[in-house]
């Protein structure tokens, strides 16, 4: 199988998935698309600038520390060849995968004609990007993206932070087929995971370490299965979210969700 990567590039949890899809897949990895910019209106870190009130004090200190610490230590992998890499770029770059930048749109002719010429069976997407038809139509092709939220429940934008504004018990990871409505798409594999603790950096990251496995699952049905081919355009009900209002961080906030502690500064 010949297999594209789509990826958002992020200091944060993206990374080691990246790494270590590529260790597994490594033979069948033909390329990757790294979207580095997106356009501010679907930019969550552009969304937590303009809101940045909503955090405590302590939380954006501990996260913009978070991120040069991580931003550092990619230096020194790609400078010194100490440590590992902690960015997407690093990543793939270590692995010796062709990929190009994507910036805002996808769906750009430039892009839609690298994809053609990697002649992927199947895009494995993480990212923030919609997918038009110059894509998702392309014969012998299907894509799967990943989401963290046991899908129908929290589509759409930032599903974690709403299953704690939600007060529900457990969010998850889904991995579906995609197609014109975002997260809608057939599921092929997904798994609940119990909210144990409302820090969104703690439930972020147990959700990218059941990602892995969720998706190698996934990528191996459809090896054995060409019936996805005919699911593409089937749709599923969803419950979609967009960027959190006033009274979505209110209960948020109330039934205890953080964005970062301590702990997490210093693991």
């Amino acid at each position: 199988m010949r297999i594209l990567l789509v990826i958002d590039e992020t200091y944060f949890f993206h990374p080691k998935y990246v790494n270590q899809l590529c260790e597994i897949l490594k033979e069948e990895i033909v390329g990757c698309l790294l979207v580095t910019k997106i356009k501010d209106k679907n930019s969550l870190e552009k969304y937590l600038l303009k809101n940045f009130f909503k955090l405590r004090i302590t939380e954006s200190i501990l996260l913009f520390i978070k991120k040069i610490i991580l931003f550092l230590s990619d230096v020194m992998f790609k400078v010194f060849n100490v440590g590992k890499p902690s960015s997407v770029r690093s990543v793939i770059n270590f692995h010796k995968i062709k990929f190009v930048e994507v910036e805002h749109d996808i769906n750009q002719e430039k892009y839609v004609d690298f994809i053609k010429n990697q002649k992927p069976n199947l895009i494995i997407s993480s990212n923030s990007l919609y997918f038009g038809s110059a894509i998702l139509n392309q014969e012998n092709l299907l894509c799967i993206n990943r989401h963290s939220a046991y899908l129908p429940n929290n589509g759409g934008t930032w599903p974690v932070f709403y299953s704690i504004s939600k007060n529900e018990n457990y969010t998850g990871v889904t991995i579906h087929l995609m197609n014109s409505k975002i997260d809608t798409g057939e599921i092929i594999t997904q798994k609940k995971i119990l909210i144990n603790t409302k820090n969104l950096y703690d439930l972020y990251k147990k959700c990218f370490e059941e990602s892995l496995g969720l998706t190698i699952e996934a990528v191996d049905k459809i090896r054995e299965n060409n019936n996805h081919q005919n699911s593409k355009k089937k749709v599923n009900k969803i419950l979609y979210n967009s960027f959190p209002k006033n009274e979505d961080w209110d209960k948020f906030r109330k039934n205890g969700g953080t964005f970062i502690n301590f702990k997490n500064f210093f693991n």
